[in-house]
């Protein structure tokens, strides 16, 4: 099934991404020194690099970069309850001043660690990972038959406490795929097997001539003259590249039958990770089953 999603976003400048934190205490220079922060090449080091460029250079596009980035990290954050099939629904959130927050850390090691640091006196609950995408979806869902009640998501709560609330900018771009993102940081070969892999896929659409269809973007490489489909993460990667187009979501599966042989493939252009697949190699790995 398809999901379709127009843009309409403004960069609002003056956004400040709090800091939920006080990297001086004690326990958290102790913290620091037991779990180092991850390197750019390292699970959650995109993420972080990510928001340290915001946090020094804080305007639209490092805080587009950044909320990409959150979408494809890997968190680790304590859990409630279980759906009968497994699936997280529910998660572990405490009062922070005026917020209701979940925990995030970079592995279940620290996330264990900073429960037992934080909370010594309480029972320690199950830890699950999940992808950013995941975890904004199941922390700040509102439905019908209730909310969440928790208003922010903490990372790294004992060194940069990153904070995520459901307001923010980056959270109003509903079509996403934390697993590409997370395959498109990992780097090339990661990339190519997510695109073959389960999942859905964000599509950028574009004004037909008549200006009321709207039919997918492609793109052109200027040496070779090949047509490339521009694939992406998540809508927020579609705004990144272009703030006009629309969005929508297709699985994978299908996205195999319909690209030719004859056409490649970027994921995300306008990320500085970007994946360009021309059309041999995609042919190569056996992309094609049309």
């Amino acid at each position: 099934m398809s999901h379709t999603h127009d843009h309409d976003h403004e960069h609002s400048h003056e956004h400040s991404q709090p800091r939920m934190s006080d990297t001086r205490s004690q326990a958290a220079i102790e913290h620091q020194e037991k779990f180092p922060r991850p390197e750019k090449d390292q699970p959650g080091g995109a993420l972080l690099r990510s928001y340290i460029e915001y946090d020094q250079g804080p305007n639209g596009d490092t805080l587009l970069a950044f909320g990409s980035d959150f979408f494809g990290t890997k968190l680790y954050v304590p859990v409630a309850a279980h759906s009968a099939s497994g699936a997280v629904t529910h998660l572990v959130a405490h009062g922070f001043e005026e917020l209701r927050v979940v925990e995030a850390a970079f592995s279940e090691e620290e996330a264990r660690s900073l429960w037992t640091q934080i909370r010594p006196d309480d029972e320690v609950p199950e830890f699950a990972g999940l992808y950013g995408d995941e975890l904004a979806e199941i922390a700040f869902k509102d439905t019908s038959f209730g909310a969440s009640g928790i208003t922010g998501i903490v990372v790294d709560p004992m060194d940069t406490g990153m904070l995520i609330r459901p307001e923010d900018e980056t959270m109003q771009f509903p079509l996403r795929n934390g697993r590409l993102r997370a395959a498109v940081l990992a780097g090339h070969d990661d990339a190519v097997e997510a695109l073959m892999g389960e999942g859905e896929v964000v599509l950028m659409t574009q004004k037909t001539g008549d200006g009321e269809r709207e039919g997918v973007a492609f793109m052109k490489n200027k040496e070779t003259g090949e047509m490339i489909l521009p694939v992406f993460s998540s809508t927020l990667e579609v705004f990144r590249h272009n703030p006009d187009g629309g969005s929508v979501m297709v699985p994978l599966a299908s996205l195999r039958t319909t690209v030719k042989p004859g056409m490649g493939i970027v994921i995300d252009p306008a990320s500085p990770e970007a994946v360009e697949l021309p059309s041999a190699e995609l042919a190569k790995v056996g992309y094609f089953q049309g």
